[in-house]
């Protein structure tokens, strides 16, 4: 840096000089400055200044000093001493000044004689800052302990470096917000944790932290301490040490995490970690500064919004190689960061396979999305399996709408639960077996279930329909009625191929991103789901062309859209396939649906009554290997359904989302080659195994009879990504959505659906019971536990009048391991003479349930679904059900129990519950 070349300092030494010629006794003189940089004068060699003569020198060392003092004595004709000789000229006064960067001890004694008063003249950082910065500048900035800064600033202005300034004082605050500016390029409000450890990433900001004055830098670091707090000290001194912060800091906080729960292993290696960076014997870095540094580098990380998770990559993968560096790879787990603790935790989760171990992997920022959201969301479905198989599932099934129900409100989600697990494994291969052995023992309880249903389908092919709704009857049952009540306006989407796993996918985030404007209306008072019956062979040829024709019927897609429009007497429905439905580039809606939606904006209402709409992405990817690649749908992934259902909304129409089949996916299936054979189905001859059905009647409309695959293990065609076609209940189960405006009255007949509806073991937070076992005993040792009512499976209608069980005493049960507020309820003499007072009162234990149930909800609140489903009633009446138990519990008109959000939920009231009983 040359800081004499200044125009600053030239103006400062010709002050300084000037007032020292006003002294100047002797006709020579030679006068030492000393400079705090690189000696330089720009100005002219030789000036004349108050009638004195006056060279420049610049000196950068003594040798040069000598041979100026040399040269200077040849001319002017001193002696040593610096006395003038004899005879010289002494008409004018002369004067030599020395500008040089030494010391007086490096000049010594005989340097330091032939100078005017035997000393060098310093040009203070004073009276440089004074002149660039004006007189007002602040006087503390000149203080002894800022004697660093005033320094750092001199050094800043030669360099050019300083902001230039007008008028006004310069004060201390600017004078930091300068030096910050200049060393780490921030101001001193924009300072923090995570703006810090975001500059000392960069490795040319931490070399010149390493190789400012030593001075300066304690100086700048006492500065950002007071903005940032004491662990501004760690990462500094990190950096000093041309180390990453960040990286280290992520280490550190796997190790003091560490350190709470592996004391003896954790510590030893944090001890050698601090030795070897250097953090060790500083009373100023203290291990409480540490935690605090480590956890605003973990909060930088974690702060990433979603879909840049990659930011910081490369030092979350130094930081797990640094702990390995130390043999502390095992300590990752304790990280939330770290890509390895990810890991270790992921696999702890798939050996435990509890919701404590799916907490903790949750932990960790990224397990909301990229690759590890995928790999823990497999693993998290294994945990949902698990709790399934726990609960030992009844594989019975007393009816083919029996089976319907039980796919539409729970087995939909078991399918949904395989297909993800199996999908795509995982690299560790911990977590690949876990995964493998519970998609296996899954699938092989749901195939016992698709045998007894293939069983009473084979059995019931042209029984009367019942409760359940055929394919063909959708228009006539459903679709006529939904759309004449109110005069109410329906635009109907069918997703081909949409089975009923896809179908609560797809369910859950429409509600959830559009809870505000429609909300899922259902036709069951329980908030139970219903599936159409599809045609046999369950392929679009078949079961979509009577769904829109409205009868058993063989045809294709101009069919269909004739079928459709003459199932009405009021205006003519539209149907629009695919390539009507959008633009040629597939982006924008096609005018003629918008228009069909919305009308042509005439005076006349020009909107057509029923618009349907046929999307085939989900059966298309049947065949081009989306199923198999990934086992989730969005509706990123069927862009169409994005914006029909934003015009749906506009023009506040209901929506009916219904497919016209399902599908299986494609997990290792079993080739039976077969003539005259399709995918899942083959014409004629019997059944060779027992997973294969004959089907033959009215509803068979592939010939007189056909055989049929009943699960999802085997094939007859090629091989594909999913398949359709069978008699599986993921084939034959139509799923129906029905999506109401939230501003419209409720249609005659139809009941808002709870959107949090699902199955029990399906959230992690009602964990199984501890007593049942963690995995499914086989058939020859499995002991079935008395079961008080039948599981959603059952026929609600056809159980709804049978009679009440047995009372059975509550002081004959089973005791309990627990002390349950709802044990505790129904011990109390108070609840037992309430209780008998009740007519048909259920058990004690249903009480017990349902009050535990409520307990642990949040808010203690349920849909009362789910409180039948607690009191292990699930079809039996929940309505009648929560009214015999508030007749019981809500005594004096004190309502313990309380139904709200239109008589579909039920809220506790503990604290009433405890003083009508317990005290």
């Amino acid at each position: 840096m040359t800081l004499a070349g200044n125009e600053l300092f030239e103006q400062a030494t010709l002050a300084r000089l000037k007032r020292l010629l006003n002294k100047q006794t002797s006709e020579s003189a030679v006068y030492g400055i000393q400079v705090p940089g690189e000696p330089s004068w720009s100005g002219a060699a030789e000036q004349t200044h108050q009638g004195v003569d006056v060279r420049f020198v610049c000196c950068e060392s003594v040798l040069a000093i000598h041979m100026a003092l040399a040269d200077w004595q040849d001319q002017t004709g001193q002696d040593q001493t610096g006395q003038d000789q004899p005879g010289q000229d002494q008409q004018r006064r002369r004067a030599l000044v020395l500008i040089t960067n030494r010391t007086d001890s490096e000049l010594g004694p005989g340097v330091l004689a032939r100078l005017e008063n035997a000393k060098l003249y310093s040009i203070s950082h004073k009276a440089l800052l004074e002149t660039a910065l004006g007189t007002q500048t602040d006087k503390a900035i000149f203080r002894p302990e800022n004697s660093w800064l005033t320094r750092m600033l001199t050094e800043l202005y030669a360099a050019g470096r300083m902001n230039a300034r007008t008028g006004g004082g310069f004060t201390l605050e600017q004078a930091h917000n300068q030096a910050l500016s200049a060393r780490l390029g921030l101001a001193r409000d924009e300072l923090d944790a995570h703006s810090l450890l975001r500059t000392l990433l960069r490795p040319g900001v931490r070399q010149d932290w390493a190789d400012m004055d030593a001075e300066q830098r304690r100086g700048l670091v006492e500065v950002i301490a007071r903005a940032v707090g004491e662990p501004a000290k760690a990462m500094l001194t990190l950096a000093e040490r041309g180390k990453d912060p960040l990286t280290e800091l992520l280490v550190v906080d796997a190790l003091l995490r560490a350190e709470r729960t592996e004391p003896e292993h954790a510590k030893a290696i944090l001890g050698a970690y601090q030795y070897s960076r250097e953090l060790l014997g500083s009373e100023e870095i203290t291990k409480e500064h540490l935690r605090e540094a480590a956890d605003k580098a973990v909060e930088l990380v974690k702060s990433t919004p979603a879909g840049e998770n990659e930011q910081w990559a490369e030092q979350r993968n130094r930081a797990d190689k640094l702990l390995s560096e130390f043999a502390a790879e095992t300590l990752a787990v304790h990280s939330d960061v770290l890509p390895s603790g990810f890991g270790q935790r992921l696999e702890r989760l798939a050996r435990e396979l509890d919701t404590r171990s799916l907490e903790h992997a949750q932990q960790h920022h990224d397990s909301e999305h990229g690759e590890q959201r995928t790999r823990l969301l497999r693993v998290r479905n294994a945990l949902r399996l698990r709790k399934w198989l726990a609960s030992n599932p009844d594989t019975t099934v007393d009816s083919v709408g029996d089976g319907l129900r039980a796919h539409a409100n729970e087995l939909a989600w078991v399918d949904r639960a395989i297909n993800h697990v199996i999908t795509g494994g995982d690299p560790s291969p911990a977590v690949a077996a876990t995964l493998r052995e519970t998609a296996a023992e899954a699938q092989r309880v749901r195939r016992e279930i698709d045998l007894a249903f293939g069983k009473r389908l084979a059995a019931g092919m042209d029984a009367p329909p019942g409760s359940i709704v055929p394919v063909e009857d959708f228009a006539r049952r459903v679709l006529q009625p939904l759309g004449k009540t109110d005069e109410r306006r329906v635009l109907l989407i069918v997703l081909d191929g949409m089975s009923g796993a896809v179908a609560a996918e797809l369910a859950e985030e429409i509600i959830k991103k559009r809870r505000d404007t429609l909300r899922e209306v259902v036709r069951d008072e329980t908030g139970q789901r219903e599936a159409l019956l599809a045609a046999f062979p369950t392929t679009t040829r078949y079961s979509r062309s009577s769904l829109f024709a409205g009868r058993l019927v063989e045809g294709d897609r101009h069919d269909e859209r004739n079928n459709f429009r003459r199932l009405w007497n009021h205006r003519k429905p539209e149907v629009f396939h695919k390539n009507q439905a959008t633009t040629q580039d597939g982006g924008e809606l096609d005018s003629e649906l918008v228009a069909a939606i919305h009308g042509n904006g005439d005076e006349d209402d020009t909107r057509n009554d029923t618009v349907a709409v046929v999307l085939n992405t989900i059966d298309e990817a049947l065949t081009d290997g989306r199923e198999s690649n990934g086992g989730s749908w969005t509706l990123d992934d069927i862009p169409m359904l994005n914006a029909l259902l934003r015009h749906a909304e506009s023009d506040q129409r209901t929506v009916v989302l219904v497919s016209d089949h399902g599908h299986v996916p494609h997990h290792e299936t079993e080739l039976r080659s077969a003539n005259n054979a399709d995918a899942r189905w083959r014409s004629g001859g019997e059944a060779e195994h027992p997973d294969e059905i004959v089907l033959r009647g009215k509803r068979m409309l592939a010939g007189d009879e056909a055989v049929f695959a009943t699960t999802e293990a085997i094939r007859y065609g090629k091989r594909a990504a999913g398949y359709h076609g069978g008699a599986a209940l993921a084939e034959v189960a139509i799923p129906l959505l029905v999506l109401h405006p939230v501003s419209a009255e409720l249609p005659k007949g139809w009941y808002e659906r709870p959107h949090d509806e699902q199955p029990q073991w399906w959230h992690e937070q009602n964990r199984a019971d501890p007593r049942a076992s963690s995995t499914r005993q086989s058939p020859e040792t499995a002991e079935r536990s008395e079961k008080t009512s039948r599981s959603t499976q059952q026929d609600t209608r056809a159980r709804q009048n049978q009679p009440q069980d047995p009372q059975i005493p509550f002081d004959e049960l089973e005791p309990s391991t627990t002390d349950t507020l709802g044990e505790q309820l129904v011990r109390t003499q108070a609840f037992q003479a309430a209780h008998k007072q009740g007519t048909r009162a259920p058990r004690h234990d249903v009480f017990a349930a349902v009050i535990d149930a409520l307990v642990e909800s949040p808010g203690q609140r349920l849909a009362v679904a789910k409180v039948a489903q607690a009191a292990g009633q699930a079809n039996r009446n929940p309505r009648g059900l929560v009214s015999m138990l508030t007749k019981v519990l809500n005594r004096d008109g004190y309502a313990v129990l309380r139904l709200t959000e239109h008589n579909q939920t039920v809220e506790l009231d503990e604290a009433l519950l405890r003083e009508q009983f317990l005290f």
